[in-house]
């Protein structure tokens, strides 16, 4: 006999970490599109982002937005945000964490400027009428490699 409320629930559970998933798939994406109304959307109403260390540490979205645009929002700046090997656990029916690993490169165009990154992020998640928005992130950079191109 199958027990339908233990299937519900299972169900429900990877509905919500694919949607954690497509959450942190659009976070990137807005970042590399520069689409600063869609990146906003994916937080959480008091986040908490930490890129790097603290000194660039943020409790707003505007903040938050504000050191993204001022670090690769220039339309001379191009970035790719690669995300893998998500590691997603469910703490509530509303809350959850992960980590993932990322692979970032970013080039500026007009400087000739070029980074390249491997970091992994810590996150934390929170559900909302419905919805999964960031409600912290962290990246603990693995290594950084930066060239100046000609």
């Amino acid at each position: 006999m199958i027990d339908s409320g233990a299937l519900e629930s299972r169900i429900r559970a990877l509905e919500d970490i694919e949607a954690i998933k497509v959450l942190k798939a659009k976070y990137w994406r807005c970042c590399d599109k520069k689409d600063w109304h869609g990146l906003a959307e994916c937080f959480d109403a008091n986040p908490v982002a930490e890129y790097g260390g603290p000194e660039n540490q943020f409790t707003s979205v505007e903040a938050i937005l504000k050191w993204v645009q001022d670090t690769a929002g220039r339309d001379s700046v191009s970035t790719i945000h690669q995300g893998h090997n998500p590691e997603i656990r469910l703490s509530g029916t509303n809350e959850a964490d992960g980590v993932w690993e990322m692979y970032y490169y970013m080039h500026d165009r007009d400087s000739g400027f070029a980074l390249t990154m491997g970091c992994f992020y810590e996150d934390t998640y929170v559900k909302q009428e419905g919805e999964w928005r960031i409600k912290s992130t962290k990246t603990i950079p693995v290594f950084i490699e930066t060239e100046k191109k000609s």
